[in-house]
């Protein structure tokens, strides 16, 4: 039994429900206002064609290999592993500095982020979602992408001395909260606790943290990682807990492929 205490998201996706339509289907609909737009639309200058495609290409294995149960009618990853997906590169005249990706497979939008030097796919919005903005008026299409979807494998989350500085500060909080734990009414409990660092891209600033008692009762401890003069610091985030993780439920599917990536492995001691 999972006891949902707040909703965490590991890595900042978002796939979205929608009806899809045929890449014809979006030219005819908006080929006006991209040819009004054409004569000026243009990549920002910090994203080149070659890192959407790796962007789009990245965001598809983590989708399939973290949730490969996962069925969206928006953009059906599943259906095609081994095939091509094409993918219209758009710039909005309200919004040059960012691109958006208007694929074959949804009429919803992906949208491409540049953070810290890193250029990455931050989910999809779509018209009728009001938390994210959808982009309106002019715009031009300035490249077209085919982007193969391959078999799912373990993302390759990139190394550097600076992940290396925002791991150490994601083990300094979880060795304090484990202080706490042990100091707690249930302190027997939680003594000699797996505790799994999940592994993550740089740009992201949330990294997840995982507990596993050796009854089987598991927690999510997430936090988030804040740069400030090159030195890094932590607040946690309310995450929820297992009951019994030892059940392999296929509910925790997902949660499971984390843990065995993590990329740090300790133990909760005195």
């Amino acid at each position: 039994m999972t006891i949902k205490l707040t909703a965490f998201l590991v890595v900042v996706t978002i796939l979205i429900s929608g009806c899809s339509k045929s890449q014809s289907d979006h030219a005819s609909s908006s080929s006006s206002a991209e040819t009004e737009f054409d004569t000026i639309g243009k990549l920002p200058h910090n994203i080149n064609v070659n890192q959407v495609k790796t962007a789009f290409e990245e965001y598809a294995n983590y989708r399939l290999w973290y949730y490969p149960d996962e069925h969206n009618t928006h953009i059906d990853l599943q259906s095609h592993i081994g095939k091509e997906i094409n993918a219209d590169m758009l710039v909005f005249e309200s919004n040059p500095d960012h691109i958006y990706l208007r694929t074959e497979a949804s009429e919803s939008l992906g949208i491409i982020v540049y953070k810290d030097g890193f250029v990455y796919l931050d989910g999809f919005v779509e018209p009728e979602n009001p938390n994210r903005l959808y982009p309106q008026g002019k715009h031009a299409k300035v490249a077209t992408i085919k982007v193969k979807i391959n078999e799912p494998h373990k993302p390759n989350y990139g190394t550097s001395p600076r992940k290396d500085n925002m791991i150490q500060a994601a083990e300094r909080y979880a060795e304090t909260l484990c202080k706490d734990f042990l100091s707690g009414e249930e302190s027997a409990l939680w003594e000699n606790a797996d505790n799994y660092i999940l592994d993550f891209y740089e740009y992201q600033d949330i990294i997840g943290i995982w507990w596993i008692r050796k009854d089987g009762y598991a927690s999510t401890t997430p936090v988030q990682i804040i740069e400030n003069n090159h030195a890094f610091q932590s607040h946690g985030i309310k995450g929820y807990s297992i009951a019994d993780f030892t059940k392999h439920d296929e509910l925790y599917t997902s949660e499971q492929r984390f843990i065995a990536d993590a990329v740090k492995r300790m133990a909760c001691r005195p």
